[in-house]
């Protein structure tokens, strides 16, 4: 996560870089074998929902 913030660090100011964040958790959440779109969709969102709380 850490790595993932670090290489875009206007993700809370930049659609694009927010976007790219989402695109890379997706990516994680994948290889960790979970196939369930819904599922995958729903804890990215949760993720980023925590993120935006946490720095506001």
């Amino acid at each position: 996560m850490k790595i993932i913030l670090n290489h875009y660090p206007h993700w809370r100011t930049s659609e694009q870089q927010a976007r790219d964040v989402k695109q890379e958790l997706y990516t994680v959440i994948l290889q960790s074998g979970t196939r369930d779109i819904k599922e995958i969709k729903k804890i990215v969102d949760q993720i980023m929902s925590v993120l935006k709380r946490a720095v506001t």
